[in-house]
């Protein structure tokens, strides 16, 4: 059996000799935005006592990957070499990590000390029957595996400060993109005066001073510029922007894109006051800043 210490960094290969991925797995069933593989694992310490992991964790394929018949990814990563992306989410709209085997930073059971460790590792996808209910554990299509991890307890605090900076990576990966999305240079046509590109810079300079703004366009977008938000009662509380400004902004040196909403509060009388900032989404996307223009 393959062994590593708690010092040593951990990666995993899928090899299937049942063709593609996509086909072993049986990833035609997800009706997610994006495919995937769950993982997760159980640990027996050398005195029998069993742990197993609090959730599972999600490996997003990307590059087609779920056409080949191969997969390397990674289990408890260096912050250097982190690329796979894991989620806790399958949507993987948050929660991304780098690894999905870091147990040991959790020692609130006093399960961890010095001493061996057998790890069972399983990269799976759950199956449904013709009825669209979930099938017994035993028939999900599955590859598993074991390793024996010698752990020291004098490697943790080395460990907690990469799996932070592996995470950090992993995140900013997910991120990063090659060019600026095309709406910003074929922005929708607005006649509207009040959302100009200069009078939405000026809401958002006025309204999000914290945030520094360096572009801000809507994208083109189909039906009605605005729309109404009534309470229960059928009374007006506003009239917001339906379609979100796309914005650039930078935070320490890196170049991010975001969203914001744009909302104009209802005076009565059939009037609105002027436009204001609503909500801002961040960190949607990292681009060099070398290619905002």
């Amino acid at each position: 059996m393959i062994e590593f210490k708690s010092s040593d960094f951990i990666y995993g290969r899928i090899e299937s000799d049942k063709g593609s991925l996509k086909d072993a797995f049986g990833m035609s069933s997800l009706k997610t935005d994006h495919l995937y593989l769950a993982a997760t694992y159980h640990i027996v310490r050398d005195d029998g006592r069993e742990k197993f992991a609090n959730r599972e964790s999600y490996i997003k394929l990307i590059n087609g990957a779920e056409n080949g018949t191969t997969l390397n990814f990674d289990v408890l990563p260096s912050a250097e070499e982190a690329a796979t992306y894991i989620s806790i989410l399958d949507d993987f709209s948050t929660g991304q990590r780098a690894g999905f085997f870091d147990p040991f930073l959790n020692n609130s059971d006093y399960y961890w000390r010095t001493g061996d460790y057998k790890v069972d590792i399983s990269v799976y996808l759950k199956s449904y029957n013709a009825w669209g209910q979930l099938d017994e554990i035993e028939k999900w299509p599955d590859i598993t595996g074991s390793f024996i991890f010698h752990f020291n307890e004098k490697d943790v605090a080395a460990h907690m400060k990469n799996i932070e900076k592996a995470s950090e990576t992993v995140i900013e990966n997910s991120l990063r993109m090659d060019r600026m999305p095309e709406y910003f240079s074929k922005p929708a046509k607005i006649s509207d005066p009040e959302l100009s590109n200069a009078k939405i810079m000026a809401i958002l300079k006025r309204d999000l001073p914290s945030v520094n703004i360096i572009k801000a366009v809507i994208p083109p977008f189909e039906g009605v510029l605005k729309d109404v938000v009534k309470n229960e009662l059928g009374v007006i509380l506003y009239r917001y922007v339906r379609p979100y400004v796309r914005v650039i902004y930078k935070e320490n040196g890196k170049c991010y894109l975001g969203s914001v909403s744009l909302k104009e509060d209802y005076l009565g009388g059939g009037k609105y006051g002027p436009l204001k900032f609503n909500k801002f989404w961040g960190s949607e996307g990292l681009l060099d800043c070398s290619l905002v223009k």
